[in-house]
């Protein structure tokens, strides 16, 4: 079964999907895990970030019925500290901020941190600002820790992003290559 943006899938029939083949073959077979797993799986070892994409809201559901379940779920779950809500889209990020007992949020932008969206963060009290790793520079890494705000870049990909994250002294980052910058990490 092939992955088409414009079909809609059952989580069944997400589960039947093969996760891991893409990476390694030894991942072969490897099922889509449901969040509550991975909570599961993770119980509070790790920080985990948890993004809510946009597109996921359902047009006969509540505008904000997604965010209530993933908190009501981390909140059962007990693992209100080392999770982190992200997402691109501020309405989503303020409705979780609204919530008693939220997890902590975090803003993710493709654009540089000055204005409006430094102040966004601020006002949602953000605890970290994930920018696109090819836009940030050295004086946005000191914008935001003026603010307050942690640095985790996304899409750090390659030696040579990686390299220049470490130089900019970010917090961390987020990559789809774990395995090639976790080498680089170690050396």
């Amino acid at each position: 079964m092939g992955m088409d943006k414009s079909t809609v899938y059952t989580l069944k029939e997400l589960k039947e999907l093969d996760a891991g083949s893409w990476f390694h073959p030894r991942f072969a077979g490897e099922r889509l895990p449901e969040l509550e797993e991975v909570l599961d799986l993770v119980r509070r070892r790790a920080l985990l970030n948890i993004e809510i994409k946009s597109n996921v809201c359902e047009a006969h559901h509540p505008p904000d019925s997604i965010e209530k379940q993933v908190v009501e779920l981390v909140r059962r779950k007990n693992v209100l500290t080392p999770v982190l809500i992200s997402s691109f889209e501020w309405k989503i990020l303020e409705d979780v901020a609204s919530m008693e007992d939220a997890p902590a949020i975090a803003v993710i932008s493709k654009y540089p941190a000055k204005g409006d969206n430094v102040k966004l963060c601020i006002r949602l009290k953000a605890f970290s600002r994930h920018p696109n790793c090819r836009e940030l520079q050295c004086d946005q890494v000191k914008i935001m820790r003026e603010e307050g705000l942690r640095v985790f870049p996304y899409s750090v990909d390659s030696p040579g992003e990686y390299q220049r994250m470490i130089q900019m002294d970010v917090d961390g980052i987020i990559t789809s290559d774990l395995p090639l910058l976790s080498d680089l990490a170690q050396a």
